[in-house]
């Protein structure tokens, strides 16, 4: 499964709070859908994602 798909399963409040954590823009006036790609688009670029994977 892609990150965006595992996103998508989440609550909108946890796709806030994980863009909040990250210190990542979030915009309220996005779908989930767009919201979602543009989360995963943001921790795979800022590779956020590999520190987390590594550290598990």
């Amino acid at each position: 499964m892609k990150l965006q798909g595992c996103l998508l399963q989440q609550t909108w409040r946890t796709l806030r709070a994980i863009a909040r954590a990250r210190k990542l823009p979030f915009d309220d006036h996005l779908s989930k859908q767009d919201s979602a790609s543009r989360l995963a688009q943001h921790l795979v670029e800022s590779d956020d994602l590999r520190q987390v994977l590594v550290s598990i």
